[in-house]
């Protein structure tokens, strides 16, 4: 399984910091590799095993990056990945093309030049992406304890038991 997570309107080293925090709650599956993407507003990572599950599309030309955990099915016209597939619904549709998407998927697309950060699941929730909002900046993570590592949920005591 891969895992998400970073942070949107913090300090690039700062972001650094806490997402290498977040990382570190994290017990790796077998064989996983871990991407970071850092565009202007948000530093993320992506731990995926470097096959079909891992389908980043960063459009560096124009700033942009979308990652897509798991899958999409039923769109007519496919330009190739799922993260193709996703930036061309936001490219032609916003973000109100999410309501098209169909599949079982997590999917972080990021516009730089807007600042938009567009977080998504499918509709039972099957890739989860928690978020908080803390000191000005969006903290996410596909896991419950990587957030809570992250020190955006002052006073949360997690007992994972």
């Amino acid at each position: 399984m891969s895992e998400l997570m970073g942070i949107a309107g913090a300090g690039p080293a700062e972001a650094r910091r806490v997402l290498e925090r977040m990382h570190a709650h994290i017990v790796p599956a077998g064989g996983q590799q871990a991407t970071r993407h850092e565009l202007e507003g948000l530093v993320a990572l992506h731990l995926h095993h470097g096959q079909a599950v891992h389908r980043a599309g960063p459009d560096e030309a124009r700033g942009r990056l979308a990652i897509v955990e798991g899958e999409v099915y039923d769109i007519e016209g496919r330009p190739g990945t799922d993260a193709d597939t996703v930036m061309r619904l936001y490219e032609e549709e916003g973000a109100a093309g999410f309501r098209r998407l169909n599949g079982s998927y997590g999917v972080l697309l990021y516009d730089e030049r807007s600042r938009e950060l567009i977080l998504a699941t499918d509709r039972l929730f099957s890739r989860p992406v928690y978020y908080a909002l803390h000191g000005g900046a969006l903290y996410f993570s596909s896991r419950l304890n990587a957030l809570a590592a992250s020190g955006a949920l002052p006073g949360l005591r997690l007992d994972m038991t």
